[in-house]
């Protein structure tokens, strides 16, 4: 398969047992001939060399074990100075954050029960964070195909490594503004439900104020104790009356 084949790609929903709280995608295509190292197409040795030598992206091979076989010069721009040398015979896990280690393994591992059953699997992409050579990690994208003998067992995997670093910043941000707008609108919510409570209260509390004016009003030495309770059921009352008032303006 080269690559104007890319059209052929469709993109699929993540099997079940694939599903984590890691954001990653999966990307299948159907087999076709030249999949498959000793085949002819994009396997074979001369396709290899012209697209990993032509190519801006940064290509990689590495055995069923995840060490590297393979890695071209862009390898090593996207990874701060590996070079293929320090690349070659190494794991993937010794670049990854325990994470990173931990995600892959269960991710790769379903792979492995689904083709176990005969199930075979195409193109996956991994988000995962790799250290550079000064020991700063950065978030690399990750595509991983794999490789298959004449029987179609997995012998080894094949992709491509991208720097996402700058589209995790702005995952970060998008959500950070994300929740903030969900809080302002709680905010809002919050803010109009009250509104309506306070004008219930509002009324509520002008009866109150208005019949104890009407208790104060009555005369004579027998409403006095009345007129007392009356007063501080008042004074009450207006105390309450300006809260909402408050709540009202705010």
């Amino acid at each position: 398969m080269n690559l104007q084949d890319a059209s052929l790609v469709r993109k699929h929903s993540l099997p079940e047992d694939f599903q984590s709280q890691d954001a990653y995608e999966t990307w299948i295509c159907d087999p076709m001939e030249g999949d498959y190292p000793g085949e002819s197409g994009w396997g074979s040795p001369e396709d290899i060399r012209y697209m990993t030598e032509s190519s801006t992206e940064a290509f990689w091979r590495m055995d069923n074990q995840l060490k590297f076989t393979f890695t071209n010069d862009v390898c090593e721009q996207v990874s701060g100075g590996f070079t293929c040398d320090d690349f070659i015979g190494t794991s993937l896990l010794g670049y990854l954050t325990p994470e990173g280690v931990e995600h892959l393994a269960r991710v790769n591992g379903a792979r492995l029960r689904r083709e176990a059953t005969g199930i075979r699997t195409n193109i996956m992409f991994y988000e995962l964070e790799m250290r550079r050579k000064n020991g700063i990690y950065f978030w690399a994208g990750i595509s991983s195909c794999p490789l298959r003998d004449e029987s179609g067992a997995v012998v080894g995997y094949q992709g491509l490594m991208r720097d996402i670093s700058a589209y995790k910043q702005y995952e970060v941000e998008r959500r950070r503004l994300k929740n903030l707008l969900k809080k302002e609108e709680r905010m809002a919510a919050v803010g109009k439900m009250a509104g309506g409570v306070a004008h219930e209260l509002n009324n509520v509390m002008a009866g109150i104020i208005g019949y104890s004016e009407l208790l104060l009003m009555q005369e004579g030495p027998e409403n006095q104790a009345v007129r007392q309770h009356a007063g501080r059921i008042l004074a009450s009352g207006e105390r309450a009356a300006a809260l909402i008032q408050d709540i009202l303006v705010i």
